[in-house]
């Protein structure tokens, strides 16, 4: 699991072999429109999110 700000939370809770965010702050979720000013708290919305950080 990572953190928003890119940190590696270890170990993982999570048995994938993929990097799973953890974005507490919402800065991601507003970044990608799922938190809005009219929208405090985001559905569940999964991204898949290549190497050049584009969805």
């Amino acid at each position: 699991m990572i953190r928003s700000s890119g940190t590696p939370i270890s170990p993982s809770p999570f048995e994938v072999d993929y990097p799973i965010l953890s974005d507490p702050g919402k800065k991601v979720a507003r970044a990608y429109g799922v938190v809005t000013d009219k929208r405090a708290v985001p559905f569940r919305w999964t991204f898949y999110i290549g190497k050049e950080a584009r969805s």
